[in-house]
C-alpha cells in the first residue's frame, strides 16, 4: 500500500500479513534508525498491550525505490546494475556510470562490486 498511518500494522495483520516494507520515511528518521540498527522492528500500536497485532516492519534505508538507491549506499555503483538503463533506456544514469552487461569475463569483478554494496547495506541492520 502507498502510505501508512498509525493503524497500518493493525489492518495488515488482520488481513494475514506477517511483515511489511516501508520506504517513505523522513531522511533524518532513517539516519537515526540506521545508526541504531533499528531499520527492522516489530510495529506495535499504542492500544495493543499484548503485541497480538505486532507486525515485522522493514524500512528501506536509502532515498528511493529505484535501483540506484536500493542495492547499497553508493548510487553511482548501484546504477551500473540498473539494466533497464542499458543502451540509455530510462535516460541513462544520472551519475554518468552506465550499466555494464554481465559477461563470463567480467562476472567475478561485477559480483564483487555488487557484494560490497550489499555488505554495506547489511551493516545498517542488526544482522
Amino acid at each position: 500500500p502507498f502510505g501508512y498511518s498509525p493503524t497500518m500494522a493493525d489492518i495488515l495483520k488482520d488481513y494475514g500479513f506477517e511483515g511489511m516494507l516501508i520506504q517513505r520515511v523522513h531522511y533524518a528518521i532513517k539516519k537515526t534508525l540506521a545508526e541504531r540498527k533499528h531499520l527492522e522492528f516489530m510495529w506495535r500500536q499504542t492500544y495493543d498491550e499484548t503485541g497480538q497485532q505486532d507486525i515485522f516492519t522493514h524500512v528501506m534505508p536509502f532515498y528511493s525505490y529505484d535501483v540506484p538507491h536500493t542495492c547499497g549506499p553508493d548510487p553511482s555503483v548501484c546504477c551500473q546494475f540498473d539494466f533497464a538503463r542499458l543502451d540509455r533506456g530510462y535516460g541513462g544514469c544520472p551519475w554518468h556510470k552506465e550499466p555494464k552487461r554481465i559477461t563470463k569475463s567480467n562476472v567475478a569483478e561485477r559480483a564483487k562490486l555488487l557484494l560490497d554494496q550489499y555488505q554495506k547495506k547489511a551493516s545498517l541492520y542488526r544482522g
